[in-house]
């Protein structure tokens, strides 16, 4: 299942009198607000939670959603959901501040972290002040591999674009980014090796899926203007047979936790040394991103592997535990 808009709805987005433009306009003077490109609709996320989705009509125009569990209490009247002309666009726009706060109070009471911190890592690498800078980008968030159910999902999507190759947009490699916030979400059956042994065996035949799904969302977005490459606006293209990394945000961990060193060391023994056949025949490498003093821009020195990762873990453990 292609995540991608038609070149109508693409068109209704980026023309200065297209019908959605007013959308685009907002999320662009709005950085609280990210963009995904979904298969024929879009969603505007604020906090990790969907603002609105947007689903192109067969029969024309669009049909505007707002989910209603963030309705506790006092749900607000909202506009009609068929957007045929601008009084419709300006309608949902105009109740933009009322639903935020309907998330904002809702996320208070069930949170949603996880979500949030990849949506700020959406927005610090793509399109704020320092983004075209940075040595990534990414194209999209929960995106669930076709012809598996619902078996896992990605938490990103995006791709590695190495400051020394910025003349060419045709030097990239598929990332795969896999998000844990907090110790409770390191280990158990959604840890860290069964991450990988998902993305290993989903990689073994599709990654040449992955890799055209990546190209055909982020040139979307690159048309969109949602992506800031500064002067290099090139076309972003992942390079044929490109190896994917598979990327592991660790946000907020406790490093005096044995979870997250127990779960390190663990992978450890599933790799069994460094250069190991095991690590060359996974059909990815592996890297651990450890911020840049602080914040959540990326780039390719920050990339531990999981020795070097370990390293670290071990040099903070016994920096908190003084003899």
């Amino acid at each position: 299942m292609l995540r991608k808009l038609s070149d109508t709805f693409l068109d209704d987005l980026k023309r200065p009198d297209g019908l959605l433009n007013r959308f685009l306009v907002r999320v662009k003077n709005d950085h609280t607000l990210m963009m995904a490109i979904r298969k024929n609709y879009i969603n505007i996320y604020y906090r990790g939670g969907s603002l609105i989705k947007l689903t192109e009509c067969s029969d024309g125009g669009y049909k505007a959603e707002f989910n209603q569990n963030y309705f506790d209490d006092n749900p607000i009247k909202l506009p009609k959901s068929k957007i045929h002309e601008l009084g419709d666009v300006n309608a949902w726009i105009n109740i933009f501040p009322y639903l935020k706060q309907y998330i904002d109070i809702k996320f208070s009471k069930t949170q949603k972290n996880e979500r949030e911190f990849q949506q700020v890592i959406f927005r610090e690498n793509n399109f704020s002040s320092i983004a075209s800078s940075t040595e990534y980008f990414f194209s999209d968030i929960e995106y669930t591999p076709s012809g598996i159910g619902s078996k896992f999902r990605f938490d990103m999507l995006g791709v590695e674009w190495s400051a020394k190759q910025r003349k060419n947009g045709s030097t990239c490699r598929p990332v795969i980014v896999e998000m844990k916030y907090g110790d409770a979400a390191i280990g158990g059956t959604a840890g860290l090796g069964k991450h990988l042994t998902d993305i290993s065996d989903y990689l073994k035949t599709n990654t040449a899926e992955l890799t055209y799904q990546i190209n055909v969302q982020m040139e979307q977005m690159r048309e969109l203007g949602l992506i800031e490459l500064g002067k290099n606006n090139h076309k972003i293209e992942i390079v044929e047979h490109a190896k994917p990394l598979v990327l592991f945000v660790l946000s907020n961990s406790n490093p005096r936790a044995v979870t997250l060193l127990n779960a390190v060391q663990e992978i450890m023994n599933i790799f069994r040394e460094e250069g190991s056949v095991i690590e060359q025949s996974l059909g990815f490498e592996l890297r651990f991103f450890v911020a840049n003093f602080s914040g959540y821009a990326m780039h390719k020195v920050n990339m531990l592997n999981v020795w070097q990762f370990n390293e670290v873990l071990k040099a903070l453990r016994e920096n908190s535990n003084p003899s």
